[in-house]
């Protein structure tokens, strides 16, 4: 026994009769499709986060790169956790040979025409403090043991 569907006029919501093309979905001169999908701000909030800052991504990479790490930082961090045991003190200054080479390291191996050759002193200093406040940080802590 075969079974009839009524025919009826179908839904097809704003579109009215299926007849609309997809490109008018987007081709809407009232309303730009940034802000119908509320994504306009996200362009903005984009921009900012794409700023290259020097100083993370350096500290980063001296911190992630498990060669320079092993060959450069840690050994240096080594001294510093040993002053600290003893109750020395270190200066933010061990850190700024480390920048240097950690710069030098960078660019060879990121060439970016955005780099300079070399590091501003100013630069370097701000990052071995950034570095010193970090890890001294870290060992007041007890996280080196």
């Amino acid at each position: 026994m075969p079974i009839q569907v009524p025919a009826g006029k179908l839904d097809t919501g704003p579109a009215e009769l299926g007849n609309m093309k997809i490109t008018e979905l987007f081709n809407n001169p009232k309303e730009p499709i940034d802000a119908l999908l509320g994504t306009e701000k996200d362009h903005e909030e984009k921009d900012k986060e794409s700023k290259f800052d020097l100083d993370d991504d350096l500290i980063f990479y001296m911190h992630n790169n498990d060669d320079f790490y092993r060959r450069n930082l840690f050994p240096v961090l080594k001294v510093c956790k040993d002053k600290f045991d003893h109750g020395g003190g270190f200066s933010h200054r061990m850190f700024k040979p480390i920048v240097a080479r950690a710069y030098e390291s960078y660019r060879k191996e990121f060439p970016l025409r955005e780099l300079e050759d070399s590091l501003e002193e100013e630069q370097c200093e701000a990052i071995a403090r950034k570095i010193y406040n970090t890890e001294l940080g870290n060992m007041k802590d007890g996280k080196y043991q």
